[in-house]
């Protein structure tokens, strides 16, 4: 779990399974596959690709179960 202090509002954890937006594109999204240490890996809906991210960069758009 890594915690994003670019999230609106409050610091909210990231786990797997979360889906995310791209904060400066948020056409752009997809869901948490993998948490490193300081990164954390993205599969993309849309070029249907993983890539790890900073967590600054990500929006939560909907909680994992």
């Amino acid at each position: 779990m890594l915690y994003n202090s670019n999230m609106k509002k409050r610091q909210q954890p990231i786990n797997i399974g979360d889906h995310v937006s791209y904060s400066v594109d948020d056409t752009c999204t997809g869901i948490v596959v993998e948490i490193g240490e300081t990164l954390v890996k993205v599969k993309w809906f849309y070029h249907d690709v993983a890539e790890w991210m900073p967590p600054y960069s990500l929006e939560l758009t909907n909680e994992s179960p």
